[in-house]
């Protein structure tokens, strides 16, 4: 199995702040720089 395949799938919410840190493995996502996410409606 691979490593990022190790633990269950999380939603993690990267629009509110840029960036979310998962609660498995520590590994934080970032937003790219001037990279903006839609809201849908």
């Amino acid at each position: 199995m691979k490593i990022w395949n190790s633990h269950p799938k999380v939603y993690l919410d990267v629009a509110k702040t840029g960036e979310a840190k998962c609660p498995y493995c520590g590994t934080v996502y970032k937003l790219k720089a001037g990279e903006v996410v839609g809201h849908h409606h």
